[in-house]
Formats: C-alpha cells, sequence, structure tokens
C-alpha cells in the first residue's frame, strides 16, 4: 500500500502498452484525504513578478486541477511529454534518494518521450546530488542516454573522467 501522492504516479508509469499495470491505485468514494504541498517565492528572487505569476495560477482552480487530477482526464495535464517529464523532475531533483535514483533509472528507458539531449541535461544536475548512490545512477543513466544521442566526444571524455565516489572538490569541476 502507499499512502501519498505518488501512489498514482507509480501505477501511471508502470502502466504496460496494453494498459495493465502490476500495481494499482484507488481512491475512496466520496473523495479522498488532501495533501498539501507547499509553494513559495524565494527572498531576492531575480524575477519577483513572474515567481507571483506563478504561484497565482498553481493556486487556481486551473492549476489546481492540472497538479491534481490524472493525466488525460479533462483538465489534468495531456498525457505525454510534459506529465511524464513533470513527474520524473519532481522525483530526480525533489524525491528522498530512493526516488532520485529510480527518476534517473526511468530516464535511461527506450519508451521516453523526451529527447536524449534534454535528458541529458536534466542528468548532469543529478551529478552533484549529496548522495553518492544519486551520483552513481545519475553517472550511470548519462552513459546510456549518451548513446542514445548524437556522438559527442567531450560529453564522452567528461564521463569518463567524472569519478561519483571522488570528493566534491574533485568530481565538480568535471560536471562543469
Amino acid at each position: 500500500m502507499c499512502v501519498d501522492f505518488y501512489g498514482r504516479n507509480i501505477v501511471e508509469r508502470l502502466l504496460k502498452a496494453n494498459g495493465q499495470s502490476r500495481l494499482g491505485f484507488l481512491a475512496p468514494r466520496g473523495g479522498t484525504t488532501i495533501s498539501p504541498q507547499p509553494i513559495a517565492m524565494f527572498r531576492g528572487a531575480s524575477n519577483p513578478e513572474l515567481a507571483t505569476r506563478f504561484m497565482e495560477f498553481v493556486l487556481s482552480l486551473e492549476g489546481q486541477k492540472i497538479w491534481g487530477l490524472k493525466a488525460g482526464v479533462p483538465g489534468g495535464l495531456r498525457w505525454g511529454e510534459e506529465a511524464w517529464a513533470s513527474r520524473v523532475l519532481l522525483d530526480l531533483y525533489g524525491g528522498d534518494p530512493v526516488q532520485r535514483v529510480l527518476a534517473a533509472h526511468a530516464l535511461t528507458r527506450p519508451a521516453v518521450p523526451v529527447a536524449p539531449t534534454t535528458r541529458l541535461a536534466w542528468l548532469v544536475d543529478a551529478l552533484e546530488d549529496a548522495y553518492p548512490s544519486v551520483r552513481w545512477f545519475a553517472w550511470r543513466a548519462l552513459k546510456t542516454v549518451a548513446a542514445q544521442a548524437p556522438p559527442d566526444a567531450a560529453l564522452s571524455a567528461a564521463l569518463n573522467a567524472y569519478d561519483p565516489h571522488a570528493e566534491a572538490a574533485l568530481r565538480l569541476p568535471a560536471v562543469d
């Protein structure tokens, strides 16, 4: 049993081409609990007007439908790149270490609806994670996705030079 926002998300990720999943998600009839998720603007934000407009949108009825409804239903996200990517990126950048590792692995799968070059950019950021296991999986995922992208000698050299277990002073210059 999974009691949180990610339950439905995980079921959708595990859907096979025939629409079947090895997990199920059930919401109680008559409603379910609400799990508040904070949103805020950092002090000194570079564009406070844009940040305010974004927060107002997220808190609007339309924004709440996009955030809370199942992808593909009226008012929810369109199923495809936007829906898939937003869920995986939430886990890659904000999940617990296990979610971050699973998100890095998910980006390597052949059916991912996002171009390899875009996935490479997302994964590079994960090389700076505080957890060595997350860095290792991100590094491994980068190597896999790089093989799906157009050849890039500089990227290959950087990936070969990167050590996910090295001290920050040694590994971060390779990321930059």
